[in-house]
């Protein structure tokens, strides 16, 4: 069988091609010298924030700082006293007997009732300010004023019984001066319902005359409806 020669012809010319010649110089790269730098990049944005370090070791102490200088000498306590000069203190009165007095619009003196301690009671006195009398006198059913400075700033805290009769009773206070007509009044609540209240209820008076020291202070209740009513206790504060 012949074959054909144009098809190994071929063939065997592309393998004779592929092949380098005996004579033909071997050829292996070298690198050539190095360039110039090229030019500077534009800068790139900015990086995350790294973790936090450690805390570092306390410092030592620093040392002793020089002694100052003297200071002035204090004063004399008598130079802290109140431009008035009242020594502070106070008392506590408190009846024994339970001595209930009628209220109501039509009762006393335009509807404001006296109420007292009578001499059946307890007294705490060993507060008193320095050298003064009784803060409460039962003769006269008032609180005495007459050994206090002029410019004292006297609190009085009453606690009274209230029994009411009708609902949503008005209930007013005052502190009344005899002599000098003076008064300190506060409306205390409305009793909402037919009750036994015991109720306390606090005056701040400022003694700036004569007439209010002499004349001392009686503790009055008014009611618009009928009610009962008496008081349990007296506390008085002066500074």
């Amino acid at each position: 069988m012949d074959f054909p020669v144009s098809s190994k012809n071929s063939y065997a010319s592309k393998v004779e091609g592929s092949i380098p010649l005996p004579n033909e110089g071997l050829f292996i790269p070298v690198p050539g010298p190095k360039g110039d730098p090229g030019p500077k990049g534009d800068r790139g944005p900015a990086g995350k924030d790294g973790l936090s370090g450690k805390n570092g070791l306390d410092g030592k102490d620093g040392k002793v700082g020089p002694k100052g200088d003297r200071g002035l000498p204090g004063k004399d306590g008598k130079s802290y006293q109140t431009v008035y000069e009242q020594e502070p203190g106070w008392a506590s009165y408190q009846a024994l007997k339970n001595n209930q007095i009628k209220l109501g619009a039509t009762e006393g003196t335009d509807g404001w009732v006296t109420l007292s301690i009578g001499k059946d009671s307890i007294s705490e006195e060993k507060y008193l300010p320095a050298g003064e009398a009784s803060l409460y006198n039962p003769e006269t059913r008032s609180i005495n004023l007459k050994s206090l400075k002029l410019g004292s700033q006297v609190q009085i805290t009453y606690e009274f019984l209230v029994t009411t009769i009708h609902s949503n009773t008005e209930l007013w206070l005052r502190s009344y001066f005899l002599n000098s007509g003076y008064e300190v009044t506060s409306f205390v609540a409305t009793l909402k319902y037919q009750h036994e209240y015991l109720i306390s209820e606090t005056h701040n008076i400022f003694l700036s005359g004569d007439s209010e020291k002499r004349s001392g202070i009686i503790p009055q209740l008014r009611t618009d409806l009928d009610a009962m009513a008496s008081l349990k206790s007296i506390h008085i504060s002066v500074r």
